[in-house]
């Protein structure tokens, strides 16, 4: 997340340091009982996906290899 944080920050011509995820993404909201590996790939997955997707939506591959850096 870090990494992905400072490619947003250095992107200033797009996005820039005010587009960064921060953590709210990830706080239990008490509806799962683990909060382990799964849990962080679905928010992975439906929360922080579609978002790096809009923000780099002209740039696809850009887009995906910071997904699947965050799901390694």
């Amino acid at each position: 997340m870090t990494y992905l944080n400072q490619q947003i920050s250095h992107d200033v011509k797009n996005l820039g340091e005010g587009y960064r995820i921060g953590h709210s993404f990830f706080c239990p909201d008490g509806q799962v009982s683990e909060y382990g590996e799964e849990w962080y790939k679905l928010i992975i997955k439906h929360e922080i996906e579609p978002l790096i997707r809009e923000y780099w939506f002209d740039d696809v591959d850009k887009a995906q290899a910071a997904i699947d850096a965050l799901l390694k």
